[in-house]
């Protein structure tokens, strides 16, 4: 498993709060990170 780290995608919580999940923000701290994605391989997931 790798952990890949990115920028926070632009605009997440506006596209959030279209898609009606509007609980993206608790107490001023994001729900999830938008800082990193993991990428597994066949075999991990297997």
């Amino acid at each position: 498993m790798l952990r890949i780290n990115v920028p926070e995608r632009p605009q997440w919580k506006t596209l959030a709060k279209e898609l009606g999940f509007h609980f993206h923000t608790i107490d001023g701290e994001p729900y999830w990170k938008e800082d990193a994605y993991y990428q597994f391989t066949l075999e991990h997931v297997e």
